[in-house]
């Protein structure tokens, strides 16, 4: 679940820069 809250975090991040 760790894994999956990062890589959306992640690709939130992303998204945002």
């Amino acid at each position: 679940m760790a894994v999956m809250i990062v890589d959306i975090d992640q690709d939130l991040f992303r998204v945002s820069l």
